[in-house]
């Protein structure tokens, strides 16, 4: 799983909410992805709901941030009523800063999160500085469209499915490695971002959370992806260990960055399991997987309820 996702807040309009829509490159993990869309695709719509403060909607009984992972923005909008606050985008490196994509999320509303992928070219080179060109044409891209942005870089390392993950490099290696594409990319100018260090639940061969911990300095925030797999799941089975195992090391926000849901007559109970763990656990949000039949549920009308409803009222009755 590789998603990841950062939301600014949750408006709502009537039947409408407002949330995080992450959109995919066609690269295979343990799920398959969606492709991301091109900027032009994501321009989409000019009338939308007006961009959410970054410190949420307002709505106490809400999480702050609430996410989708979808194909289209505008099929899942015309499918829930549902608009997002932060449009996610994977790039693979060496790819240019995607100014026509952000300024696209802009006019839909929403702002952009990139996930900063180091695929095909050297990690070494990397932590070495032997790529500090791109870094740097990077912010500088960043600096002249002065919006904010989220950013993640080399998602799920703990785990061994990315050349960057577990088993393929060192973790000092990974951790040289997202050092300095911070500091290159902030020293030039790229001051707006916000960083998240997104990780994935325990898994078969999986690395130490704590051994690839860049330092507080590097992190704003921590994200989590897992997965309900059977109808027995529920957000303390998926998620407890890895909290645990986050605040252990950073007290830094927590994100369910990505979680996917299998379809079936458990999907509605299993939203509320999780937007109530995300509540209880006092975390950032939650970005649900809405992508491939097996896990996609906004053509279910109890399950795209319980997210409409969850998500604006969820904490209701912890905050209570």
């Amino acid at each position: 799983m590789r998603y990841v996702s950062l939301a600014l807040g949750v408006v709502c309009a009537l039947a409408t909410i407002v949330v995080v829509l992450v959109v995919r490159s066609g690269s295979v993990s343990s799920v398959m992805h969606p492709v991301s869309l091109s900027p032009s695709a994501v321009a989409g719509p000019g009338t939308t709901p007006p961009l959410a403060s970054s410190t949420g909607s307002g709505d106490e009984n809400g999480l702050p941030q609430v996410g989708i992972v979808a194909d289209s923005l505008k099929n899942f909008q015309a499918a829930t009523s549902a608009y997002p606050t932060v449009s996610v985008h994977y790039l693979s490196w060496g790819t240019p800063f995607p100014t026509a994509t952000i300024l696209g999320d802009r006019r839909l509303g929403a702002t952009a999160m990139i996930v900063l992928e180091p695929e095909r070219v050297s990690l070494p080179g990397i932590a070495a500085g032997q790529e500090d060109a791109y870094l740097k044409s990077f912010a500088a891209a960043d600096r002249n469209l002065g919006l904010p942005i989220l950013l993640s870089y080399a998602p799920e390392a703990n785990g061994d499915w990315y050349t960057w993950g577990a088993h393929h490099i060192s973790p000092a290696l990974y951790i040289q490695m997202w050092q300095r594409v911070h500091d290159v990319i902030q020293d030039n100018g790229g001051t707006k971002i916000t960083w998240l260090w997104q990780m994935n639940v325990p898994w078969p061969n999986s690395d130490p959370m704590n051994q690839l911990w860049p330092g507080s300095r590097y992190v704003n925030e921590v994200g989590i992806d897992g997965q309900m797999t059977s109808a027995g799941d529920t957000f303390s089975s998926v998620f407890d260990p890895s909290l645990a195992e986050v605040r252990s090391i950073t007290d830094d926000p927590i994100l369910i960055s990505e979680v996917s849901v299998r379809v079936g007559p458990s999907m509605p109970q299993q939203i509320n399991s999780l937007f109530s763990g995300a509540c209880s656990n006092h975390l950032e949000g939650i970005v649900l997987f809405d992508v491939h039949k097996e896990w996609q549920f906004d053509s279910d009308t109890q399950a795209v309820a319980a997210f409409k409803q969850d998500a604006t009222s969820a904490c209701r009755d912890i905050k209570s």
